[in-house]
Formats: structure tokens, C-alpha cells, sequence
């Protein structure tokens, strides 16, 4: 019986080592995996932090500094369009209108071949006139790379003489249809006034920022722009391009404090861990893990993206929208409870574009990369009424675990785009009549002449203009001949089809290119619009009788030159002149 009460014994107390054993494993195992897992979680949390706050920054940095250089392109363009030719009254009006639409652009100037002949404003920049790049050596570098690239080139920051730093923006201008090297325009904008702005130095500022440029074969190299110089090389930075035009910078942070590698709530766990907690936690952790994290980032991520004038949408790999901010509801028309939970390409994107973002997310969802992830570009966006307006997009990704998921930051352009066209117009057409100027026309006549000859078509012109107008201009006034001239245009343009070129070649003088027109419809339309405009009448100026005389010519069957067919046509006006006004004469090549 003592033997056997032994041996119970014995199997008692093993198994209580064991259950002891087991229990001192599990309590161990678990505090580990607990305390692991927080510290996880807690790193991730510094993560998203760090990463909405440097997405922040850099949306404001990119917003200021691209709305400077796109105004800059606004000058380059003009000069493109205007084949080189800008007077100082017009570059004049142009800067200081340009600069009244920024707070951070200092000065901007234009360089023929490399040298400064207009610069705005003048009372701080006169030293200026007349400089050369070639013989600066810390300014030809940069100078010269932005016409071998055929693409802007940003240098600095820089000290400026006014104090501070600047940014020095040069863009290359070329001329001909883009053949010709013509200057430079050139603009230095206020960095210091950027960096403020952007709210990366403010002393509440969760992180520590160091923006680098990239330089060398491969951009292997990094140039520090600004912050701590500390940070560079370092590899536990989060980072994200900095999306400016023809340049490549990099943002990265980290927090202020380092990160933290501990928990702390550590020592709490450890107290608190028992079997009864540990399943309790347990269970708790895995139902409400992703509800916590995917509230904590919304706040976050909401919070900071209040200031942002552009539209922040979240989604993951399935296309699903997590976050919609308040400038995605003003920008699109749906309101975040609307939105979240649906696919954003369905709802905001063209049928076009939706196909290809299917395949693109197909890629994405394994690698986390796409071809719009870290670029630029402009889409075409859909509101909720269906208006189509252009945007301009960029994304960035990131992971949390094995998921990725994309930040988009998306601005309406459509401001942007009309004043593009505006300045198209005012390059192409007559200011008066509204019609193609002389030089467009030209250009336009060359391009159908070329067409014409490589497929045998036939082509006709005609010049006309308005018989006597220097006795309307006299004896009613300059206002009634301008109105003269707008008639008439408005008239000849409704009686022509699309395909046909109309411009004001000179004062009173007109040109019209009829393509597949032969000589015999070109002279019978000039019969036609000769009568037409001898009939018109000039509302408010009943006693002004109009005529007009007309010259028309045909292109040669195997191609000629449209400054010979000009020539031509204006011979058959002056015979038409010469021999009494108010007819038309042809005169054919021999």
C-alpha cells in the first residue's frame, strides 16, 4: 500500500511538473508573442505616422514649387509659339502678371542665346541685364544642361542676395517647330518661402526630414537640398520622390526621437499576463486587430489631409476605397459614405482608363509597383454628374504586413489647361477679327501644300481685300473700320467649310486656302463672296458701302512653294484693283 502510495505520489507530482512545466512554456511563450506582437504593431504605427506626415509635406512642397514652374512654362510657351519674337512691353505685362499669382517666384528673365536681355522686376535685378551664362562658370553648368536635355533644370538651393535661399529654374526655349535652340527663360523662386509653408520645420512636426537631389550615372549619387544631414545613407528612412518636372529629388524622415524598438506598454504586459489575460488578450487582439489599425491610420491620415487643397484617396490592391478626404468630396461630388467600400476606378475613372487599371492592380497587388506608382501624369477624372476635367495624379505605395496599398493625390488642371489654350489662341489668331493671324497661316498652308502634292490633290487660293478702306477709316473713323473688318470676317468664315484656312494676312487684306478645290470652284466662291460682301451691311453705319476686289490662283499639279502661289494670287488682286475694284481676277501657273 506505501509502495503504491509512492508511486501515486510520484505520478502526481510529475504531472503537476508537467502541468507546471507546460504552464511556465505557455506563460513564457505567450508574454513573448504578446509583447513581439505590440512592438509590431507600435513600429508600424510610427511607420504610418511618419509616412502621412512626409505625404503631407511633400504635397505641399510639390504643390507650391510645380505651381512656380508651371507658370514659368507660361512664358517659355508664349516665346515658342511667337517664333522667338517678345517685346519688352509684352514680356513686361506677361512677368508681372505671372508674378502676381505667386508669393515664392522672385524675379523671371528671358536669355537669347544664353544672354540676359529682359528681366522683371527691373529696380533689383538691373545688374542683371546683359549677362552672359558663358562666362559665369557656376551658372553655364546648369545653363547649358537645360538646352542639351531640352528640359528644364533646377539648381540650388542657392544663397540669394536679398537674403535667404532660392531655387534658380531654367528653362530651354526652341523655335522652328522645336529645331531651333533660341534661349533660355530663366526664374529664381524663394525656397525659404517653400520650406515654411510646408510646415516641415515647425517645431510640432512629428519627424525629421532630409530632401536630396540625385545626380550621377544611374542617379547613384544624392546632393542634400535641405534638413538633416544626418539622415543621409541611413537605412531606416521612410522615402518617396518628390514629383517636380525633368528633376529627380527624394524626401525621406524618420521621427525626431529615433525610432522606438520597445514597447511601452511592456512592463504593463508582463504584469498582467496570466493564463486567464492571456486568452482573454488573445482573442481580443485577433477580432479587433484590423478595426484598430484601420481607425488609427483613417485619423491619422484624415487629420493631416484637411489642409490639403488636392483629393487624397486610399485603396487597397482590390481597388477598394479606405479613405476619401474633403477635397475628394468637393473635387468629385460623392461624399466619403458614399465612396467607401467601392472600387474607385468604377466611380471616378473613364471606360477607357478602367481597363488598364484592372491590369495594372493585377501587378500591384504582388509587387506593389504599376505605371503610375511614383509618377506623374495627367488622366482624364470623371465627377459624380459625369463631367469629364483633367487631372493631374500621382501615387505612392506602401505595405502594412502582406498587403500594399496605394495613396493617390489628385489636382484639378482644368484652370491650368484653359490658360494653356488662351495663350495658344493669342499666338495663332488675328486679335480683331478672331481669324487665323498671318503667320499661322502660313505654317498651316505649308503642312496642306505638302499634303496636296503627296496625294495629287488639287488646291486653290485667293486674296481679296477691302476696296477704299482708308477713306472708311477717314471719314467714319477707325472704330467703324474695325468693325468693317470684323463683319466681313464673320461673313467670309460662314460661307467657307471646315477644312478651308481663312486668315488677315495684312490691314485690310485676306487670304483663303481651299484644299481639292481646282481653279474653276475657287474663281466661281469668289464670284460668290465678292457679291456677298458688296451686299453686307454694317450694323450702325448704314451710309458705308462695301466692295472688295479678289485674286485666285491654283497650285501647280506637281507642287510649288506657297510663297510663289501667294505671290501669284496677289498679282490676280491688283489686276483685279487696277481694273475697276469690286471683281475678281484669276491668274493660273503657264
Amino acid at each position: 500500500m506505501s509502495q503504491k502510495r509512492n508511486i501515486k505520489f510520484k505520478i502526481t507530482g510529475f504531472r503537476s511538473f508537467l502541468f507546471i512545466a507546460a504552464l511556465s512554456v505557455t506563460a513564457v511563450s505567450s508574454d513573448m508573442f504578446i509583447n513581439n506582437f505590440f512592438l509590431d504593431r507600435y513600429l508600424n504605427i510610427q511607420k504610418e505616422r511618419v509616412y502621412l506626415e512626409l505625404s503631407n509635406s511633400r504635397i505641399k512642397i510639390e504643390e507650391t514649387l510645380n505651381k512656380n514652374l508651371y507658370i514659368i512654362y507660361g512664358m517659355a510657351s508664349y516665346i515658342s509659339v511667337n517664333n522667338g519674337i517678345i517685346s519688352r512691353e509684352v514680356f513686361n505685362r506677361m512677368a508681372r502678371m505671372l508674378l502676381s499669382n505667386s508669393d515664392s517666384l522672385k524675379n523671371i528673365a528671358v536669355a537669347p542665346d544664353f544672354i540676359i536681355t529682359h528681366i522683371y522686376p527691373m529696380e533689383e535685378n538691373r545688374k542683371a541685364l546683359g549677362l552672359n551664362y558663358r562666362n559665369i562658370p557656376e551658372q553655364w553648368k546648369e545653363a547649358n544642361e537645360a538646352r542639351v536635355k531640352k528640359s528644364m533644370v533646377i539648381a540650388g538651393p542657392i544663397k540669394l542676395v536679398q537674403g535667404g535661399t532660392g531655387l534658380a529654374a531654367r528653362i530651354p526655349v526652341f523655335i522652328n517647330n522645336g529645331r531651333t535652340f533660341w534661349g533660355l527663360v530663366s526664374a529664381v523662386i524663394d525656397f525659404d518661402t517653400i520650406v515654411e509653408n510646408s510646415g516641415i520645420k515647425s517645431s510640432d512636426s512629428y519627424i525629421d526630414i532630409l530632401i536630396e537631389k540625385e545626380t550621377g550615372a544611374n542617379n547613384l549619387l544624392k546632393n542634400k537640398i535641405m534638413g538633416n544631414p544626418e539622415l543621409s545613407g541611413s537605412s531606416s528612412l521612410i522615402s518617396m520622390p518628390l514629383n517636380l518636372p525633368h528633376t529627380k529629388w527624394i524626401i525621406s524622415a524618420r521621427p525626431r526621437a529615433g525610432w522606438l524598438t520597445q514597447s511601452p506598454s511592456r512592463w504593463l504586459l508582463h504584469s498582467l499576463i496570466t493564463i486567464i489575460y492571456i486568452s482573454i488578450l488573445f482573442i481580443w487582439i485577433q477580432r479587433h486587430k484590423a478595426n484598430i489599425s484601420l481607425f488609427e491610420s483613417e485619423s491619422r491620415l484624415r487629420a493631416m489631409s484637411r489642409s490639403s487643397h488636392d483629393a487624397l484617396i486610399m485603396i487597397d490592391s482590390n481597388d477598394i476605397i479606405g479613405f476619401w478626404n474633403t477635397a475628394a468630396e468637393q473635387m468629385f461630388g460623392y461624399s466619403e459614405a458614399e465612396t467607401l467600400g467601392r472600387k474607385m476606378h468604377e466611380i471616378i475613372s473613364t471606360p477607357e482608363d478602367r481597363e488598364k487599371a484592372e491590369e495594372g492592380l493585377r501587378h500591384f497587388k504582388s509587387t506593389g509597383q504599376g505605371p503610375i506608382v511614383n509618377s506623374v501624369r495627367e488622366v482624364n477624372s470623371v465627377r459624380k454628374s459625369g463631367e469629364i476635367f483633367p487631372s493631374e495624379l500621382s501615387v505612392s505605395s506602401f505595405q502594412i504586413k502582406n498587403s500594399w496599398y496605394a495613396v493617390g493625390s489628385i489636382r484639378d488642371i482644368s484652370a491650368r489647361k484653359e490658360a494653356e489654350e488662351k495663350l495658344i489662341t493669342l499666338a495663332t489668331t488675328d486679335s480683331l477679327t478672331g481669324i487665323l493671324n498671318r503667320r499661322k497661316f502660313m505654317e498651316s498652308c505649308s503642312l496642306e501644300a505638302e499634303r496636296s502634292k503627296r496625294y495629287g490633290h488639287r488646291m486653290s487660293f485667293i486674296m481679296f481685300d477691302i476696296d477704299h478702306f482708308k477713306i472708311v477709316n477717314d471719314n467714319f473713323g477707325h472704330d467703324a473700320g474695325d468693325k468693317v473688318l470684323k463683319e466681313i470676317s464673320a461673313y467670309i468664315s460662314a460661307m467657307l467649310r471646315k477644312t478651308d484656312l481663312f486668315a488677315r494676312v495684312g490691314g485690310e487684306e485676306f487670304a483663303v486656302l481651299l484644299p481639292e478645290t481646282g481653279i474653276e470652284t475657287a474663281q466661281k466662291l469668289a464670284e460668290r463672296l465678292r457679291e456677298g460682301v458688296s451686299q453686307r451691311k454694317i450694323p450702325g453705319y448704314d451710309r458705308i458701302k462695301i466692295t472688295s476686289s479678289f485674286g485666285v490662283t491654283e497650285m501647280h499639279p506637281h507642287g510649288e512653294n506657297i510663297s510663289d502661289i501667294m505671290k501669284r494670287s496677289d498679282r490676280a488682286l491688283y489686276t483685279a484693283k487696277n481694273t475697276g475694284r469690286n471683281r475678281v481676277s484669276t491668274e493660273n501657273w503657264s
